[in-house]
């Protein structure tokens, strides 16, 4: 309890402030001690954030795969002390976007750079060599 007047800190049985003389009106001071799960809520929201931006930037698909998963463990982490719906859904869809982008990134690089360097297969030409080596054998069909 603290002095209407002056904010002197008072005892609980004073009637009157020791400093200013005030007779005591009581004006009690509650401020609720932070929550545990507090920083743990605000990161999995904002790596969330970050990781939906990186989604809608293709080119930082990778990087909001990573922020995604952290933040989703963060905002697991911190759903045991508070409710922390937004950070979980905010990660959940940062995640699985990330995840698709991804895929279809590497699929992309991979029909773009693996198979037009190499060539197609030609499995007529490969099964036309076995043929005539096996027939080379002297092996008759």
């Amino acid at each position: 309890m603290y002095c209407e007047n002056c904010g002197n800190k008072l005892t609980e049985n004073s009637q009157y402030c020791t400093k200013c003389g005030h007779k005591k009106n009581v004006i009690e001071t509650t401020t609720a001690p932070p929550k545990e799960g507090d920083g743990k809520r605000t990161a999995s929201i904002v790596l969330g954030i970050l990781s939906l931006a990186g989604v809608v930037l293709l080119i930082f698909s990778p990087i909001s795969l990573i922020l995604g998963l952290i933040g989703l463990i963060l905002a697991i982490k911190a759903n045991k002390t508070t409710n922390n719906t937004v950070g979980i859904v905010l990660n959940a869809i940062g995640l699985f976007f990330s995840v698709i982008i991804v895929a279809v990134l590497a699929l992309l690089i991979y029909l773009t750079y693996g198979i037009v360097r190499t060539g197609p297969v030609d499995y007529g030409h490969i099964i036309e060599n076995y043929i005539t080596e096996y027939q080379n054998n002297d092996h008759n069909f």
